[in-house]
């Protein structure tokens, strides 16, 4: 009896970060439960990245009245920090410089959007004569490498994680697969015993029967090289033992935004594009100021090539806009055809697991009316189990697209 060949390996795409090493070990009890949720908060607890960029935060911004405040476990929003900062303003409240300063930093971003229409910071600010735009430069690009890191890390443990949780089902039912080849192939070596079953077909059973072994071996290596790299980026010590927690996929992570909605936002909040706007109001802000100087020595050639420099960098910054702006709406629409892909895919699979699963009930029908074996039948089962796993991966792809989708539309 030849082997029916039921489903096809689930293939997995391993996308493993770059890990970041972690500062030190955390303490851990040899089985660890894992839910995605903690497993973000371990990563993000694991490395000392945050701390550096906050240390460096504080020690610019302590000059101009900063608290020494960590807020690493927190994303970081251009547009809800600027709601904030405004609102605390128009309130009457008093403002530090270096709050001012990121204000100016926002202004620079959203005074041509809708985000800022019939808002002024006038007059407890004049954005365009703010002095030090330089520190608050910096400042900005702290905070805005600090949310690069969060997302970076949260990326690269959700795929671990995500495949984790496949390889973990591809595992149970290349086991539960085996089971059943093996007793289909004691089956069959009686048969070629009796002599009512061929060579050939002892043969090819045997070796059906060891390809599927050898490729749960290597299921089971790629499950350790995975479970390696999210320990490594928890913070987990290598003896540990996880317990990975699947998390079901809600119909809101598989919401597909509007085109036109997240293009606006990426195109308005992505740092590509935001930091040239905060590096062209802060050049705008010295030339009167370099200006002024050159009206009591105007001879001063250092000067003059300053303003001149200063002048030119301003039709720079404007170059590099435009060249960012192209560059993400490129981005954008790269990311928007692989989603429709996913899309494609997870309309597949949910055909195939309905026929698979409408053939199986055929199978139960069959095998009680003694038209079939039990040994068909549960090939069966397994072919419903793994369109079931291809559906669940297609399923977790798509999210996954939707994710990296959010994330590309800005700070």
């Amino acid at each position: 009896m030849v082997v029916k060949k039921i489903f096809g390996v689930v293939l997995l795409t391993f996308i493993l970060m770059q890990s970041i090493v972690p500062c030190a070990a955390i303490t851990q009890n040899k089985n660890t439960a894992i839910s995605l949720d903690t497993a973000y908060d371990k990563a993000i607890l694991a490395t000392n990245q945050f701390d550096k960029i906050e240390k460096s935060l504080y020690k610019l911004t302590k000059p101009y009245g900063a608290l020494e405040e960590t807020h690493k476990m927190h994303k970081y929003d251009m547009k809800t920090e600027f709601n904030r900062l405004y609102d605390k303003m128009i309130s009457g409240q008093f403002l530090q410089s270096y709050e001012q300063g990121e204000l100016v930093m926002y202004y620079a971003v959203f005074k041509d959007s809708k985000i800022f229409e019939n808002k002024t910071l006038k007059p407890v600010i004049y954005p365009d004569e703010f002095p030090n735009c330089d520190v608050w430069l910096q400042m900005m690009q702290l905070k805005i490498n600090g949310e690069t890191l969060r997302k970076g890390l949260i990326d690269g443990v959700r795929q671990l994680y995500d495949n984790l949780i496949l390889i973990n089902d591809s595992i149970a039912l290349s086991e539960d697969y085996l089971k059943v080849m093996e007793r289909e192939l004691y089956g069959i070596e009686q048969k070629f015993k009796n002599g009512t079953a061929s060579e050939i077909d002892f043969n090819k059973s045997r070796m059906d029967f060891q390809i599927k072994k050898l490729e749960l071996n290597k299921q089971k290596r790629t499950k350790e090289n995975l479970e390696f790299n999210l320990k490594k980026n928890l913070g987990l010590k290598l003896n540990t033992v996880l317990e990975i927690k699947p998390n079901e996929i809600s119909q809101r992570e598989l919401y597909i935004p509007s085109y036109d909605i997240s293009l606006k936002n990426a195109l308005l909040n992505r740092k590509e594009i935001a930091i040239p706007k905060m590096n062209k109001l802060a050049a705008q802000t010295r030339l009167p100021i370099i200006d002024k100087y050159l009206t009591y020595v105007p001879e001063n050639e250092e000067l003059q090539l300053t303003f001149k420099e200063t002048v030119l960098s301003i039709d720079e910054f404007d170059n590099e806009i435009k060249v960012q702006e192209e560059f993400v709406r490129k981005d954008i629409d790269n990311i928007y055809a692989k989603i429709s892909y996913n899309k494609k895919s997870v309309d597949i699979e949910t055909r195939k697991y309905n026929e698979s699963k409408k053939s199986y009930d055929k199978a139960k029908i069959q095998y009680q009316s003694g038209l079939i074996s039990s040994t068909a039948l549960d090939y069966s089962r397994l072919n419903c189990d793994a369109s079931r796993l291809n559906y669940e991966k297609a399923t977790r792809d798509l999210a996954y697209k939707i994710s990296v989708l959010t994330a590309a539309c800005g700070v």
